[in-house]
């Protein structure tokens, strides 16, 4: 199954997260990003650091699922094959 990812509403995803995760988001995933790294910038444990980067990584899960469910099936089958 061939997803069209211009098809894809990003914005979607995105606000599906709060403001809080999703500066946790972007400072994680921005240019060499660590647990420590965001932690310090945030001034939280890294642990609460993972368990944010955790919750906003099902609240897009969940979103995919209701609002596209067709590309969570194709992630959902893609990730499963790597296992």
């Amino acid at each position: 199954m061939n997803i069209d990812i211009d098809k894809v509403d990003f914005n979607m995803l995105i606000d599906s997260l709060t403001e809080d995760e999703l500066e946790i988001f972007c400072l994680y995933y921005g240019p060499k990003g660590t647990l420590k790294k965001v932690g310090n910038e945030k001034g939280i444990s890294t642990e609460t650091v993972r368990r944010k980067l955790a919750r906003g990584h099902r609240l897009i899960r969940k979103t995919l699922m209701l609002k596209a469910p067709e590309m969570y099936d194709h992630v959902l089958r893609t990730h499963l094959k790597r296992f």
